[in-house]
């Protein structure tokens, strides 16, 4: 499980990549990294999400993204190839979402989590929402700047 302000030793965890193969997350050590789950593409708010993050994917300067979900791999590579999206998509497992405490029974989905690691794998933000609940994408890069901006050692930062 999770557990913010500690190293993540073991970011490396399997998925399903858009090829269908199943391979280790593309968690690059030595950077920024944000994972950000979806419970499943080709609903509303999931779609709404992913989307927005594709928008405003410039505004996350030198941070890893990858896109989790329960979709199979072959929705994902359609969604990246129609939508040409610019990060990486990742199906992950109902084991693995149920093991990090990601996972809603009554609706046998992931719910939206955000996590947030420094270039040293520290976990800096682990935010979870209700299946239901949409993020602010706004509120995902001020996250991902202020983290940036603090393990750089900038010693306050309100970026609102």
């Amino acid at each position: 499980m999770f557990k913010v302000n500690t190293k993540v030793e073991n970011l490396n965890f399997d998925g399903v990549n858009l090829e269908g193969k199943l391979e280790k997350i593309n968690w690059k050590k030595d950077n920024y990294n944000l994972l950000f789950i979806v419970p499943k593409l080709g609903t509303s708010i999931c779609d709404s999400e992913v989307h927005r993050l594709a928008t405003l994917s410039n505004s996350f300067d030198s941070v890893n993204i990858i896109v989790g979900s329960l979709s199979s791999a072959a929705e994902l590579k359609k969604w990246k190839d129609e939508h040409k999206l610019p990060f990486s998509m990742i199906s992950l497992s109902e084991e693995w979402l149920v093991e990090n405490n990601i996972f809603d029974p009554e609706f046998k989905l992931s719910i939206r989590a955000t996590l947030i690691t420094d270039p040293k794998n520290i976990l800096w933000h682990f935010g979870k929402n209700a299946v239901l609940l949409p993020r602010s994408i706004k509120e995902v890069v001020r996250l991902c700047n202020s983290v940036k901006a603090i393990s750089s050692g900038e010693k306050e930062v309100c970026t609102i």
